[in-house]
């Protein structure tokens, strides 16, 4: 199956319906429009109703990878060259002559312009010998350190954005067009310009003490790694890395889960691990010291997350 998918692909420069088929071959499930070109040895990873547009060139460096969530849509003439990973959430829009390269994730939910380009790598130009050529500069220092890109979920970003690396856009920001984002930008807020910079918010972003997956005003806080849906019932599905964003109790020493399981699994957080059981369970941590309203967990298993607190 795969060498007839190789000689249709080849076939598919000439006559596109070829190209199509091709990608159907390799790639069942996954709609590719005309001329769409995946190259290189890697590995592309889709959800349910994942598409990518006419004219779009995925390129893989060996061990590179591109993973698209349920209901992802690219463009058309959007590039993707990778030889780490990029990584795009279900429910997201990338729209048209998108350019992702390297290391780049992008949250769920997300509206993405046209013309976006985002790139975890850069080429050097003040180097110890600034008067070398540009050419013989970067084989020579072997180009700048890879930096990923993060765009969080729920973010909006419009036409003509650049996003430079290391930056990290946090949950549900907006970025206007045409701006250069060259710093980290944080959740629910509005930027725009060249350098970008606040202009306004969604929302005053202030993780509460203790949240809830029954009121809707604490679903920014349940921040990273939750498949939302239009109406969650009993609570937030996790993923196996999420995080919760909780602040407003400088004396707590503890944070308390409130899980629901059909089998049980175990929850791990800032070296400690605690397993749950079928049913409603209670998972408590010694919390981290630390300022920062943002706290990573591992799940192994399955759970929705119905509740988390701060305490004393």
């Amino acid at each position: 199956m795969a060498r007839v998918g190789r000689v249709l692909a080849t076939a598919g420069k000439l006559f596109p319906v070829f190209g199509v088929l091709a990608n159907r071959l390799r790639f069942p499930g996954l709609h590719c429009g005309v001329q769409v070109e995946i190259m290189g040895e890697g590995a592309l990873l889709h959800g349910v109703g994942a598409s990518i547009g006419a004219y779009s060139r995925i390129y893989f460096d060996p061990g590179g990878a591109l993973q698209l969530g349920d209901g992802v849509g690219l463009g058309r003439d959007v590039h993707v060259q990778t030889a780490g990973s990029v990584r795009i959430g279900s429910r997201t829009g990338v729209n048209d002559r998108a350019r992702l390269y390297g290391n780049v994730a992008i949250g769920r939910g997300c509206a993405v312009g046209p013309n976006l380009f985002a790139a975890s790598g850069a080429h050097l130009f003040r180097t110890a010998e600034p008067w070398l050529p540009l050419e013989m500069q970067h084989p020579q220092d072997g180009g700048a350190p890879d930096a990923p890109v993060t765009i969080h979920d729920d973010c909006w970003i419009g036409i003509n954005v650049v996003v430079t690396p290391g930056v990290t856009i946090g949950r549900g920001a907006v970025i206007g067009a045409n701006a250069v984002v060259n710093r980290d930008v944080p959740p629910y807020e509005v930027w725009g310009g060249v350098p970008a910079r606040r202009i306004g918010e969604r929302l005053p972003f202030k993780p509460p003490a203790a949240v809830d997956s029954a009121r809707a005003e604490d679903r920014p806080y349940f921040y990273s790694g939750f498949a939302h849906v239009a109406r969650d019932a009993g609570g937030h599905r996790c993923d196996p890395v999420f995080i919760l964003a909780l602040g407003q109790n400088p004396t707590a020493s503890r944070i308390r889960l409130r899980v629901s399981s059909t089998a049980g699994g175990g929850i791990a957080h800032g070296g400690q691990r605690h397993g749950f059981t079928a049913g409603q369970s209670d998972v408590v941590f010694l919390k981290e010291a630390t300022d920062a309203p943002f706290h990573a967990f591992r799940l192994e298993g399955d759970c929705r997350l119905l509740a988390a607190l701060l305490e004393e």
